[in-house]
């Protein structure tokens, strides 16, 4: 439990324990009691705590006995020779205590930590009140010491002392240490002596210190007085005096006097440390037999750069060669200017080369004497850096032998001043080492003089940088280069000569020069030069050599200055440089001179640049040929046209194929028809050809030149070129080419090229030029020509061509097969001039059907178109075809010849599809109907006895189908006669033509208008005689007025010129097209055998066949029907496909007596 002092402090038991820990004396404990103010209890108490019993018996009978009292408060009291102590926290500690601590390697610090002291300022105050007691408590127990008792002290235990025991010694201790003891001392004993400590040690002391023990001293060794120096240096042994003046010394003890009256053996022995610690005083101080004696171990490793820094002149002039060789670079560095010029001549020659580089400054360069520069070695010499060179003064650089300048770096060489340069020797330069001229500087080059550059030799000047070279003025150059130096000069060199240097090479000099060099000349120099050095100067190797940007660069008047051997030694790539400038400065000889290579080898824009003289006057045939085709698509239209007629035919094809169509269309006559060769005229192009003017092509073409003419080229003439060609032109074209000539062409030829036109050309002709001929042209034709038109070609003239340009002569001259290609709107076409000149052969080639028609209502004979028409057998050979019809109103003279009640076809007609008797076809009706005139009197009446049998079909419903109702006799319709006696006639009604017109009579008198129409048939193949009708799909003619017959069928007629409508008309105007969709589609199924299959195929070219709806009865029949458009062709219903498609009709016919039902089913 805790302990509460008397005095009120109160102690925990761990501090009790901390207290009276270690089994502590009585002493300890009493002394320790007393100072916590415990009485007995409390004492017996804390020694409890602790672990030790103690009774208060003890406790008392030991304080009475040492001097303790009680007091009033039982509180025990230290007696007073327990003073001196520490006491702290309530704790005591004895001197002796504290001592013990710090000898056995605690620290006061530690020691205040360990009484519980935290506070800095507390800290440091007990440690230095515990460092007072200590020191008291040494210096009282060493001072207890006597003398003797000091002399009778071991080594051992003299070197085992404290460091603070030996700084306790009295001077009269140290004084009865013996020599031996002091020699034992240790470093950090002596060093903790005081000065008046060390001023009692004796003579023999001191010598018997070590060096180290010496030093340890320090300047306490002389404090006390510079006399006792003396005789302590002449009886310490030599070894240790280093030692003793070293310490001394550095710190400035000894006087200059002193220093320099030490003696020279003393000076030599110093250690090098020793000679660094002198002060700069003290070594400035020595002598020069001191400084003479000085070893290089002293100098090189004891010597300070500030020491040699103030050596006096005298002292550097005594210094040795080994002295001056020893010193450092440093060293030698610190030398002043006057020290370096005070050394000798060996000592400089003995320099190092390392010393020379590193040591030696600029200005301890510059301070060298002449004399010294000479004494210098070769390789010290080669040692100096750029930076010392260039220190140099003129008179140092010479006086320098010529091995030396000969010796010195590249850098250094480089750095020389042109001074420097200028101050050198014919000799010096002529030493120079070739790597030295590689490092001589522009400046340094220009210094050098006319005389010194013409002593170079070929090894120097070539050794020279090239900016080096580009320095050398115009004198030098001029005056100073000579021919086997100019030879010497790099490649590099040449070509850093600038245009001033290079203006003022003479001739021999420039003739000299390498063809390498000379193509290294800069463009500048070489565009500079005189012409007098271009002629005179340059070789034929040295023009050869030139570079392409190099003779770019000749002016114009160097190009003129060339010679022609010199032109001829150009090559083809230096060719290929010039300017179109330097082109046109070539005179007409130097272009004829020009090799194939040469022109060929020239640019395009060089070409182009040529005069009209150098081409007419200068190139020759071979050189034309050379031409590449590029060049010749350069030429211009001035240079073209000079051109003489060989230098065109010389010219190769491909060639003439490149010349701009400018120069091609400004060609004369003669180049054209004598220059160029059939060959060249087939290799123009189509632009060339079209540039052609009309004057070129009809005065400059030759007949061979048309016919070399490609198909293509021909297709390129223009209209204004084409009509220009003469007649034999025009015979001379080949076959192809007339084929080839473009439509608008076509359309512009004259009538006299037209009928110059063989018959081969005609028929190559094609069906788009035959269209667009004029109709003067087609007029133009010859019969032959006309004969020779291909049925194509027929096939596509206009109704204006048939009508206005064919003759009678050509309609006589056309074939039958051209006749059978006419189609229905060409037959339109025709007039009756031209009609009237057919052959009956002809004719019968028309695509026409020709059945006699009577006008039954007196409104004139009316027509259906092809398209309105109907199927039926026209031509009577048991074809259907498709064909123009007669209208509802008028009739059909027929004659049922089978009797079988209805008309089938033609041959029950009267018109070409009647059979004759004598077994041919009739050529139009009323040859057919003149057979029934047996009483040959030209009218068929009632007698002749046909007349009852024939019969008047008006196909009401417009179906092609002869129904018994739609069939009338003649007397019936009280016709009384026919007359034979027609009228050739040509009127054109919906496509179809009334060719033949006469009258028939009625039993009134009356008289009315009977004809023979010749119907448009479409099917080519359906003719007997083989006729080409109109192609399907052709829409009908634009509807014409009506019919007006001819003036004598008029005479008769009794009704009015112009055909009234009917009543069927008015029908047909209010129900559009109904009446023609049903008679076509009702023609269709008509035409269609009963039980049969009609099989209805498209080509590819025509729109898919849509599938129709059919089916029974009425309704279906007007369903179908409604799938046909006003003209009876398909609607654009839904398509069973998209390529062709085949649709079959069954039909099924059931006859009536007034009518016919179709049924019909889609198969």
């Amino acid at each position: 439990m805790p302990i509460t002092a008397a005095n009120g402090n109160t102690f925990s038991d761990s501090q009790i324990q901390g207290f009276f820990a270690g089994n502590p004396s009585l002493d300890v404990i009493a002394v320790q009691a007393a100072y916590m103010g415990l009485g007995v209890a409390q004492i017996q108490q804390a020694l409890a705590i602790g672990g030790q019993n103690v009774s208060a018996a003890d406790i008392v009978g030991y304080a009475s006995q040492h001097g303790y009292s009680w007091g009033a408060n039982g509180t025990l009291t230290p007696p007073a020779s327990h003073a001196g102590g520490l006491a702290v926290g309530g704790r005591y500690y004895t001197p002796q205590q504290i001592s013990e601590f710090l000898t056995q390697g605690g620290d006061l610090v530690q020691f205040a930590q360990q009484l519980g002291m935290t506070n800095p300022m507390q800290i440091n105050a007990v440690a230095a009140e515990a460092r007072a007691i200590f020191t008291a408590w040494v210096a009282k127990e060493v001072g207890a010491l006597t003398t003797d008792q000091i002399s009778a002290l071991t080594t051992a235990q003299v070197a085992a002392a404290r460091t603070d025991q030996v700084a306790a010694l009295t001077t009269d201790q140290i004084v009865a240490l013996t020599t031996a003891q002091v020699a034992t001392l240790r470093t950090d004993q002596l060093a903790a002596l005081t000065a008046a400590q060390v001023a009692a040690f004796s003579a023999q002391d001191i010598a018997a210190l070590s060096a180290a023990g010496i030093a340890a001293l320090g300047t306490k060794l002389v404090d006390q007085s510079q006399a006792s120096l003396e005789p302590t240096i002449t009886t310490t042994p030599t070894t240790q005096v280093p030692a003793l003046v070293t310490s001394p010394v550095n710190n400035g003890v000894l006087t200059t006097d002193q220093i320099a009256a030490l003696p020279t053996s003393l000076i030599a022995s110093l250690t090098p440390q020793s000679i660094s610690f002198m002060s700069t005083e003290q070594f400035a101080a020595l002598t020069t037999a001191q400084v003479s004696v000085l070893t290089t171990e002293q100098i090189q490793l004891g010597m300070t750069v500030t020491q040699v820094g103030v050596m006096r002149t005298d002292q550097a002039a005594v210094l040795s060669s080994l002295q001056v060789v020893a010193l450092t670079t440093n060293q030698l560095g610190a030398l002043v200017t006057q020290d370096i010029a005070a050394l000798t001549t060996a000592a400089v020659g003995a320099l190092t080369t390392g010393q020379v580089t590193l040591g030696l400054s600029t200005n301890q360069i510059a301070a060298l004497t002449t004399a010294q520069v000479v004494a210098l070695r070769t390789d010290q010499a080669g040692a100096l850096s750029s930076n010392q060179a260039v220190a140099l003064s003129t008179a140092q650089l010479s006086a320098m032998e010529t091995q030396d300048v000969a010796a010195l770096n590249t850098a250094a060489v480089g750095t020389l001043t042109t001074s420097q340069i200028m101050a050198l020797s014919s000799d010096q330069i002529a030493a120079l080492q070739t790597n030295q001229m590689a490092a001589l500087t522009t400046a340094q080059i220009g210094a050098l003089s006319t005389q010194d550059v013409t002593g170079l030799s070929t090894g120097h000047v070539a050794a020279l940088s090239s900016n080096a070279v580009a320095a050398l003025n115009t004198d030098q150059i001029a005056s100073g280069l000579a021919t086997d130096q100019i030879v010497a000069l790099r490649t590099d060199q040449i070509a850093a000569l600038h245009t001033n240097q290079v203006i003022v090479l003479s001739t021999d000099q420039l003739t000299a020069m390498e063809t390498q060099d000379v193509a290294a000349l800069n463009t500048a120099a070489v565009g500079a030069l005189t012409t007098d050095q271009i002629s005179q100067g340059l070789t034929t190797n040295q023009v050869a050599a030139l570079t392409t940007a190099q003779v770019a660069a000749l002016n114009t008047d160097q190009i003129v200055a060339l010679s022609s051997d010199q032109i001829a030694a150009i090559q083809t790539t230096q060719m290929a440089a010039l300017t179109t400038a330097q082109i046109g400065a070539l005179s007409t000889q130097d272009v004829a001179g020009l090799s194939t290579g040469q022109v060929a080898a020239l640019s395009s824009n060089a070409v182009a640049a040529l005069s009209t003289d150098q081409i007419a006057s200068g190139l020759a045939t071979d050189q034309i040929v050379a031409l590449r085709t590029d060049q010749i698509a350069a030429l211009h239209t001035n240079q073209v046209i000079v051109l003489s007629t060989d230098q065109l035919t010389a010219m190769e094809t491909q060639d003439v194929a490149a010349l701009n169509t400018a120069a091609v269309g400004a060609l004369t006559t003669d180049q054209i028809s004598q220059g160029l060769t059939t060959n060249q005229v087939a290799a123009l192009t189509t632009e060339q050809v079209v540039a052609l003017n009309t004057n070129q092509i009809s005065a400059g073409l030759t007949t061979d030149q048309i016919v070399a003419l490609r198909t293509d080229q021909v297709a390129a003439l223009h209209t204004s070129q084409v009509i220009v060609l003469n007649t034999d032109q025009m015979v001379a074209m080949e076959t192809g080419d007339v084929a080839a000539l473009n439509t608008d062409a076509v359309g512009a030829l004259t009538t006299d090229q037209v009928a110059a036109l063989t018959t081969n050309q005609v028929v190559a002709l094609q069906t788009h030029q035959v269209v667009v001929l004029r109709t003067d042209a087609v007029a133009a034709f010859t019969t032959d020509g006309a004969a020779a038109l291909d049925t194509q070609d027929i096939a596509v003239l206009t109704t204006t061509q048939i009508q206005a340009g064919l003759t009678t002569n050509q309609m006589v001259a056309l074939t039958t097969d051209q006749i059978a290609a006419l189609t229905p709107e060409q037959v339109m076409a025709l007039s009756p001039d031209q009609y009237g000149a057919l052959s009956p052969d002809q004719i019968a080639q028309l695509a026409l059907g020709s059945p006699i028609v009577l006008d039954l209502t007196g409104n004139g004979i009316s027509t259906q178109s092809i398209t309105n028409g109907v199927l039926f057998d026209i031509y009577g050979n048991g074809q259907q075809v498709h064909t123009g019809w007669v209208a509802p109103d008028n009739g059909l003279l027929v004659l049922d010849r089978n009797r079988d009640g209805s008309i089938n076809g033609g041959e029950e007609l009267f018109g070409e599809g009647t059979n004759l008797a004598n077994g041919q076809k009739a050529s139009n009706g009323y040859q057919a109907l003149a057979e029934l005139d047996t009483n040959a009197d030209g009218q068929i009446t009632t007698a002749d006895s046909a007349f009852s049998e024939l019969m008047v079909w008006v196909d009401g419903n417009s179906d092609g189908v002869s129904e018994t109702t739609e069939l009338h006799s003649l007397s019936s319709l009280n016709i009384a006669q026919l007359d034979l006696a027609a009228q050739s006639t040509f009127v054109v009604d919906n496509g179809n033509v009334i060719g033949l017109a006469s009258s028939y009579t009625t039993t009134d008198g009356a008289s009315h208008d009977m004809v023979d129409v010749w119907f448009a048939t479409s099917d080519p193949t359906a003719s007997a005689s083989g006729g080409v009708g109109l192609p399907s799909g052709i829409p009908a003619p634009a509807p014409v007025p009506p019919l007006q017959l001819p003036p004598a069928i008029q005479d008769t007629a009794s009704n009015s010129n112009t055909l009234a409508p009917t009543a069927m008309d008015a029908q047909q105007f209010a129900v559009p097209g109904m009446v023609d969709a049903m008679a076509s589609f009702m023609a269709t199924v008509a035409a269609t055998p009963s039980s049969s299959s009609v099989q209805l195929t498209t080509s590819a070219a025509q729109t898919p066949t849509p599938v129709y709806a059919s089916g029974d009865g009425l309704q279906d029949v007007v369903d179908a029907m409604r799938q046909f458009d006003a003209n009876g062709q398909p609607a654009k219903l839904g398509y069973a496909s998209a390529v062709p498609a085949t649709t079959t009709l069954v039909t099924t016919l059931t006859p009536h007596s007034d009518t016919t039902t179709l049924a019909s089913t889609a198969g």
